[in-house]
């Protein structure tokens, strides 16, 4: 049985409704850009169209998003190439973060994907996590994820390893496995 799972760390610095000066004078100084640091870098779109979250990554606003992908491993070889490939895309609008996550599998009918309540632990399973480090300071984020039956775990991490999973956001995501693999269809309120 395969058992995958991969993490998409998103860096989006957010301010609130301030003016430019405002927010500058508020904002603490920023770490250095991931493209100057070596960090592969993933582009967000506009969503330009709707997006309807049905795990099936159709529509006009997905084929538009540019995709990401070279992947790398950190366990079992560290920064070695991805045993199977992903794909992801990232799209936004006034309200919500979409993500668009395809896993590439060449035995698809060994996904590891039981059917658990949320936030369920040490569950043998295929997963895709979203960690969204809103604050931009590479300390707290927000891990949002899913695995390939649609189960959902979320939780709030601070101090680089403090761990909350009873933090519970309010969002949807959607997963469809297929003769490909499994996909994954997020869309995560700006206000979570």
């Amino acid at each position: 049985m395969s058992r995958r799972s991969t993490l998409l760390w998103l860096g989006l610095p957010l301010c609130g409704a301030l003016a430019p000066a405002e927010a500058a004078a508020q904002q603490p100084p920023r770490p250095a850009p991931a493209a100057e640091l070596g960090t592969p870098v993933l582009q967000a779109s506009l969503a330009a169209a709707g997006v309807r979250v049905d795990g099936r990554l159709g529509g006009e606003a997905w084929a538009a998003a540019h995709p990401a992908g070279d992947f790398v491993q950190q366990r079992p070889t560290p920064g070695a190439a991805a045993s199977e490939r992903t794909e992801v895309r990232v799209l936004y609008d006034d309200a919500a973060l979409y993500v668009a996550a395809r896993m590439y599998d060449a035995r698809p009918d060994s996904i590891a994907r039981p059917l658990a309540r949320r936030d369920a632990t040490g569950l043998y399973s295929d997963w895709f996590d979203v960690l969204v480090d809103s604050y931009h300071d590479r300390r707290t984020g927000f891990r949002f994820g899913v695995n390939p039956r649609g189960v959902r775990r979320d939780a709030y991490h601070s101090n680089d390893a403090n761990e909350d999973a009873s933090w519970d956001a309010v969002w949807e995501v959607a997963t469809e496995v297929d003769s490909l693999g499994w996909t994954a269809e997020f869309r995560i309120p700006l206000s979570q």
